[in-house]
This record gives C-alpha cells, sequence and structure tokens, in this order.
C-alpha cells in the first residue's frame, strides 16, 4: 500500500507541475502544486519512515499496519479525486487564447498608497497588536514568548483575528505590488517596501508556529511572481533550501528550553542545524509532528463510525459557523475536540492537539465518499486559483490579492485543521479589505454616450477603464 501510495502521489504530483498554466517559479508555489506536495509528503513519504515510531509514538499510541494501509487509503482517494478535479479545471487551448489576448483593467477605486505607507502601515498593526495583547494577556506574555514555546506561554482568550494583525505588513505590501502590476517599481521602493514584510516575519515568529508565518512569507512572494514570472534560478533553489531548513528548525527550538539563557532565535536555529546535521533537521518534518496527520487518522480508522459517530457536517459545516465564536457560547464541544476526547480523553491542548489534515477532516465527517468528493471541490478551488495567478489581466486589484492571501494559506489549509485555516485566511482577507479601503477612493466616472448609455472612461497610469 505504501509503495502504490508513493508511485501514485509521484504521479499526481508531477502531472500537477509539468501542467501546471503558472511558468517558471511560480509553478512551484502555485496553490494546486501546494496541496499536492503536502498531501504527498503525508500519505506518500511519511510510510517510508517505517521507524518513526522510535522517534516519538503518536501521543503514547503506536497504531497497528492494518490503521496505517486504512489511513494510507485515505490519502490515495484524496491525491486521486484532487488531480481529477484540476484535470477538468486546467484551461484548453481555445480559452487559453482568449484569455492571453484580454488586456482588461477592472479596477474601480484608484489606490492612494506608497512603499513608505506600506512600511508605516506595518508598524502601526504591529504596534495595536502589541498593545492588544499588553491588554488582554498582560505585559508579561512577551517575556513568556521569548522564553519559548509552551502551555504557560500560550494566548488563550486572545482572538485569532488579532494574532493575525502582524500580517499586515505582508498584505500590504501585496496591495501595493500588484496596483502596480503594469507599471515601473525603482529599487529604492523595493528596498523600503521589503521591511513590510520583514517586520511581519518577526512579529509572527515570536508566536513559535508556523500557521501564520508560512502565509506572511508567500504573500509578497506570490504576488512578486504574479506581476512578474521568473525563471528557476540556482539563487531561488538555495533561498528555498535555507528557507525550508529555517521552517524545519524554528518549531524546535521555540519550544520552553530549547534555547540557552540569552540565546536569540537565529543562533539558537544555528546552534541546532550543526548538533543536528541535515539529516537530523529534515527527520521531524517528514516523521515527526510535521506529518503526524497520517498516524492520527490511522488511529481513529477504527473506533471511526463505531464509537466515534461520523460528524456528517459537525466536523465541516457547523464548526465553521461555530468557531469564530467565544468557547463554551454554543454549550457543544467542537466535533474535532469529540474526536480527540475519545482517544485521548480530552479536546485541543488538554492534554494534546493533533491534527487531521484536509484528508483526516473529510474522513471523520463521512468516510471515503466525503473525502473524495471533499478533495474534489477543494481541486476545483485550488485550480481556479491557479488559474487566476496566470490570466490575471481580468482580474482587480483587490481580487487579486484576495487570491494571493488564499493561495498563501493553501498549504497551512492542508495540513491542518481545514476548517479553522479557512478562518484564519478569511481574517487576513479581511484585513486586506480593510487597508484596500482604507488606502483607495473611488474612480472619477466620466459620463458619455446617448439613448441612455453610459460609458465609464478613466485614464489611470495610461490605462484606459
Amino acid at each position: 500500500m505504501a509503495l502504490f501510495s508513493l508511485l501514485l502521489g509521484a504521479t499526481c504530483l508531477l502531472y500537477i507541475l509539468c501542467t501546471n498554466p503558472v511558468h517558471g517559479l511560480g509553478r512551484f508555489l502555485a496553490p494546486d502544486t501546494m496541496v499536492i506536495v503536502t498531501m504527498f509528503s503525508i500519505f506518500s513519504i511519511r510510510p517510508l519512515f517505517e521507524d518513526r515510531f522510535e522517534i516519538r509514538t503518536i501521543y503514547g499510541i503506536v497504531p497497528d499496519a492494518a490503521s496505517i494501509d486504512a489511513a494510507i487509503l485515505v490519502g490515495i482517494v484524496f491525491m486521486t479525486s484532487f488531480t481529477i478535479a484540476v484535470f477538468l479545471n486546467r484551461i484548453r487551448p481555445q480559452s487559453h487564447k482568449r484569455l492571453i489576448s484580454l488586456d482588461e483593467h477592472l479596477d474601480r477605486r484608484e489606490l492612494r498608497i506608497t512603499a513608505s505607507k506600506t512600511v508605516m502601515t506595518a508598524l502601526a498593526a504591529f504596534a495595536v497588536y502589541l498593545a492588544t495583547l499588553t491588554i488582554l494577556s498582560g505585559p508579561a506574555v512577551f517575556a513568556r514568548l521569548a522564553a519559548g514555546r509552551s502551555s504557560d506561554a500560550g494566548l488563550g482568550g486572545v482572538p485569532e483575528i488579532v494574532m493575525i494583525l502582524p500580517m499586515a505588513g505582508s498584505i500590504c505590501a501585496a496591495l501595493f505590488i500588484l496596483s502596480r502590476r503594469k507599471n515601473a517599481i525603482t529599487r529604492k521602493e523595493w528596498l523600503i517596501l521589503s521591511a513590510a514584510p520583514l517586520i511581519s516575519v518577526m512579529a509572527l515568529s515570536q508566536l513559535g508556529n508556523r500557521r501564520f508565518l508560512i502565509p506572511a512569507i508567500l504573500i509578497p512572494v506570490v504576488v512578486a511572481l504574479i506581476r512578474k514570472p521568473v525563471r528557476v534560478k540556482f539563487s531561488h533553489i538555495a533561498a528555498a533550501i535555507v528557507a525550508f531548513l529555517m521552517l524545519a528548525i524554528i518549531p524546535m527550538v521555540r519550544s520552553a528550553g530549547a534555547r540557552i539563557k540569552g540565546e536569540g532565535l537565529l543562533e539558537a536555529s544555528w546552534r541546532y542545524f550543526q548538533s543536528e546535521g541535515l539529516q537530523g533537521v529534515l527527520t521531524p518534518v517528514f516523521a515527526s509532528y510535521d506529518t503526524e496527520m497520517l498516524d492520527y487518522i490511522a488511529i481513529i480508522s477504527h473506533p471511526l463510525g463505531n464509537a466515534i459517530p461520523y460528524g456528517f457536517g459537525r466536523g465541516t459545516v457547523l464548526e465553521f459557523l461555530l468557531r469564530p465564536l467565544p468557547s463554551g457560547i454554543s454549550g457543544e464541544p467542537a466535533y474535532s475536540d469529540v474526536v480527540l476526547t475519545a482517544v485521548w480523553g480530552g479536546g485541543c491542548g488538554t492534554p494534546v492537539c493533533p491534527v487531521a489534515s484536509t484528508a483526516g477532516v473529510l474522513y471523520f465527517e463521512g468516510g471515503l465518499a466525503f473525502v473524495a468528493f471533499g478533495a474534489f471541490l477543494f481541486g476545483i478551488l485550488a485550480a481556479r486559483l491557479t488559474n487566476a495567478w496566470k490570466y490575471n489581466q481580468h482580474v482587480s486589484t483587490i481580487k487579486l490579492t484576495t487570491v494571493s492571501v488564499a493561495s498563501a494559506f493553501a498549504l497551512v489549509a492542508t495540513r491542518t485543521n481545514t476548517v479553522h485555516a479557512i478562518w484564519w485566511s478569511l481574517y487576513a482577507v479581511f484585513l486586506c479589505m480593510f487597508m484596500y479601503w482604507f488606502f483607495s477612493r473611488p474612480l472619477k466616472i466620466h459620463h458619455k454616450g446617448s439613448r441612455g448609455n453610459t460609458l465609464a472612461v478613466v485614464v489611470k497610469d495610461g490605462i484606459k477603464i
């Protein structure tokens, strides 16, 4: 079963990569690619690490071989259905010619933003974030966060939308870049602009997880590639390797007690790499927390439908509706917590919180049929986001920035509780729309024509709208 999953996953991955309409470096970061890469790493690569339970159990439990095969089958169904959806939503040659010929600019508002305003926005959002944390958790929270991630450094009671605030620098930079996608951006502007996502990354790295850090990094990269596709170069490969290693190391050195007193995050990361070596850094990515979704699904597969009832909408629709509400207001625990409680005796964080990935969330809802249907819908969404990357001439600045934000969350949404990740993405979109409204104003409309016909003509940067 593991070998078949490896071959099938590799086939799906190669198909999506080779047929991706986005060219150059962008095809590796397109949302459909990111989804299939994530699922491939969980359901095709992780089973190859047969000694992974010597590194750590799944919170005290080791699933048997039959359960692991059942979990692998979940991944096979997901990857197959997802790839079929992508295949059906690839742009056909006749549509390709029509879309390439489009040269429309559909903005109805003028975005008055500069590189300097982008940096100021990032700083202002960071200041609001710090002030809100101070009010809700007290000033001592920053010392706890600096000491490393642990239960003592948690941000319980802080709304997730507050933790999204530092992402404003990356999102505002995206708005600026896409608003200028038909015009030149000077080197000075690029230099000033780069400070905004750096502020976002610096703030979000202190939380000790990657659910917001990864999108904050990807959003400006995605929009830069949308604005100007680039060929893959050796420098890009080197940068990708460094970024991947840092994302693999950060959780290890963010844990409480993982750093020497007075040691910063970068110093601790370098020390960890020197002590563990390349293999020691990479092994946990595929054999520990990062891909544990396979074994979590395996553990649940036997009692699911018996001792643990299927969700049938409780883990998707109902949990989505209840997610932004304060805990306890509904009177009923979230379905994801019900599943955790049935095995480990408590909901997320009491005492543990494994996550199921998109495939697992769907599987817990209604078995393999739900996995196939949900993966198909997810494939349609991912493919259409990718198409918007490529054929962006007829997409407005705000819509294209929204596409970029959603694309940046694709990886995170796939490897965690997808329902929760959808809300994180929506919070980021709300933040994007607020900044767009704040910095923009309606374009002046000139009415021309006869017999009641109205023609809106506005010239902006030499472009007729």
